[in-house]
Order: C-alpha cells, then structure tokens, then sequence
C-alpha cells in the first residue's frame, strides 16, 4: 500500500474516532490512545491477521449492557467484522469459522468509517441498493480484488433516502444495528451484512 493510500485510509478510520473520542471522555473509555494506534495501523495496512485479534482482545472489554451498547464498542464492532471480512476473503478463515466468530453480534450497535456516497459507486461507498429502500455499501479490498462484505443499512428515517441526489460526493458515517450476518460467495467469499435503525452522520458532526 503506497503512502498516499495510507493516509487516505487513516483519515478514514480516524475521522470515524472523532466523535467518540469526544465522549469517551465522559464515558469510561475502555481503549486508550496506544490501543488505537496498535489497532488502526493494522486496519490502513489490511493486515487482518493482525487487526483481528487485537479487535477481538479490544471487545472483550466491554462487560457490561451499557458498554457494549455505547459507541466505542460500535466502532470496535465494525472494525472487527471488517477483519473477519478480510481473513474470509483472503480465504484464511472458512464460512462457518467467520460465522462462529460473529455469534451473539445481531442486535448489537455498529458505527461504519467517513465514507463517500456515490449514486454509482462501486467499492467502499454508500449508495442507494437496488430498491433505493436502504443504503448499501459493497466493501473491498484496496485494489478492488477482494469482496470483503455486502452492507444493506435500512434507514431509522426513510425520508433521508429522498434525499440521495443532495448526497453526492459527500462523506457520512451511518451508526446502526447489527440484524443479519451471513457468509456467501465461493469464489469470492464475503460477508453479508444486513443493518437497521441506520443513521446518518455527517463528517464532523459531534
């Protein structure tokens, strides 16, 4: 990965912390700043490998209801399904092995990376899926060889859909619940993800 893409990618998970760092100062945090510099370099460099493990150690944290309902665990979550994502695609873990590994994660919060919304993006982006019901977000690797997941989001507030054209080229988080995971492809494995109460938030927006 050449430097440049490194510090797109960083931005990307780092603009994600912004917000919860922000209240992870009233909010116990369980991470610290070393934990995320161990952990996000790993995600930039797609070394899942790494990253997953670390991920996993990271969500072990949480024991509580609160906890693990609160935004920090959300962003842990997503990180971790995207390592998972990432070792199925590399084809280092079998379907039923990423499964396992995800159990108990429906009904769970999740908070996704600053991503672009593109009404006709490929890889990495929002855009609308095929019913213009839901965002959909196909994940990749960096060159695009790799499928690492299928994300639908059903908005809490389907309004903001009508809306999608006003959305181009800009960059959002979606926070949102956990309500399917599955594992296809055979090919190109990949995960499956299905999401609900999905809402916007703006780069930024605290």
């Amino acid at each position: 990965m050449n430097t440049k893409t490194l510090f797109v990618w960083a931005g990307l998970w780092l603009a994600l912390l912004t917000r919860t760092v922000a209240l992870a100062q009233t909010d116990e945090p369980q991470l610290t700043e070393q934990d995320w510099d161990r952990l996000i370099p790993a995600l930039v460099q797609e070394d899942w490998a790494k990253a997953e493990p670390l991920a996993a150690s990271y969500l072990a944290r949480f024991t509580t209801e609160a906890a693990l309902m609160g935004e920090e665990a959300a962003t842990v979550r997503y990180m971790y399904l995207k390592c998972v994502s990432g070792l199925l695609a590399q084809k280092k873990l079998t379907k039923p092995a990423a499964l396992a590994k995800l159990k108990g994660f429906e009904g769970r919060p999740v908070l996704t990376p600053s991503r672009p919304f593109r009404l006709k993006g490929l890889f990495n982006c929002f855009k609308l899926d095929e019913t213009e019901r839901a965002f959909f977000c196909c994940s990749a690797n960096e060159g695009g060889s790799q499928i690492h997941t299928f994300e639908t989001f059903e908005p809490a507030d389907a309004k903001i859909l009508a809306a999608a054209p006003q959305l181009e080229n800009k960059e959002f988080r979606l926070g949102a619940i956990i309500q399917r995971i599955e594992a296809g492809g055979v090919t190109l494995p990949h995960l499956v993800l299905q999401f609900t109460q999905a809402q916007l938030f703006a780069q930024g927006q605290e």
